[in-house]
């Protein structure tokens, strides 16, 4: 069950990763 929502909260840091890199450096 923890492992579930490490790997779901390890996507999500990921998706927001990726959306800064789309953006770029502000």
């Amino acid at each position: 069950m923890v492992h579930v929502l490490w790997r779901v909260k390890k996507k999500a840091v990921f998706g927001v990763k990726e959306v800064i890199m789309a953006k770029g450096p502000i």
